[in-house]
């Protein structure tokens, strides 16, 4: 009676008491970051020459790009990729007007078209209704598609069947739609930078973890070695220490 007593009283005093999750990943790109870590509705994923981090605060709806070679980040959400369409364009403004007017006219046309042309990528995912088991995950086979070819082969788990803490899950599922979100939202841009943000939309269309991820055009796979229930140190995710970075001053390059 006594050790039962005990017992509940344990229970009581630990059941507000969750782990965090780090999800560990076999890359055949060797550049793509090897582990994911999620702690209070934030995730991480680390640059794995040690660069870098992107965060993604799913409260606040926003990513940090940090370069922590530079000590510095940078805040990423509508606002700021909404700035930067207007940067862009006041730089084209600017170029423009040095021109010829017959060279202003050729190159505006392209641009119109060029714009026209240019939209976010539709995708369109599959479940096979066929299952595997990926390093003692089950998970359930699915294709996506764009409009035009079968692109990437993926095996998606439950929350249930991946083992994570619920709301890890959802925080990861949070970090898709948010990424989604900011991939829609720069569709229209150019440069480096939209051509990661504009792929990141699959993910937000996936229902469920990707224990692997298969890119059909290329054959890179990324693949899920172990997930694990651990305590995190509050200061991966955190930015003290660190400055905010201008972008608008200086192009934004984590990669450097």
């Amino acid at each position: 009676m006594r050790g039962t007593f005990l017992t509940v009283i344990f229970l009581a005093l630990t059941s507000g008491v969750s782990a965090d999750t780090l999800i560990q990943f076999e890359n055949t790109d060797k550049s793509m970051p090897k582990e994911l870590s999620i702690k209070n509705g934030i995730a991480m994923l680390k640059d794995p020459q040690g660069r870098g981090r992107m965060v993604f605060d799913t409260v606040k709806e926003q990513m940090l790009m940090i370069n922590d070679q530079r000590k510095e980040y940078i805040v990423i959400n509508e606002a700021f990729i909404e700035k930067m369409a207007e940067a862009y364009q006041q730089q084209m403004d600017i170029m423009m007007k040095s021109l010829p007017p017959e060279q202003q006219k050729e190159i505006q046309q392209k641009i119109d078209q060029a714009s026209n042309n240019k939209k976010a990528p539709n995708f369109s995912v599959k479940n096979t209704g066929k299952k595997r088991k990926i390093n003692g995950i089950q998970c359930e086979i699915n294709t996506v598609s764009d409009e035009a070819n079968k692109i990437i082969e993926t095996c998606l788990a439950s929350a249930k069947d991946s083992g994570m803490d619920e709301k890890d899950y959802a925080t990861y599922r949070k970090m898709s739609s948010l990424s989604g979100k900011l991939s829609r939202k720069s569709a229209k841009l150019t440069g480096p930078f939209a051509q990661r943000m504009q792929g990141n939309d699959i993910f937000s269309k996936l229902d469920g973890l990707p224990v692997e991820f298969k890119q059909l055009t290329n054959g890179q796979t990324s693949t899920i070695t172990a997930i694990k229930n651990i305590k995190l140190d509050e200061k991966q995710f955190s930015t003290a220490g660190l400055k905010q970075a201008d972008p608008f001053q200086r192009p934004p390059s984590p990669d450097k």
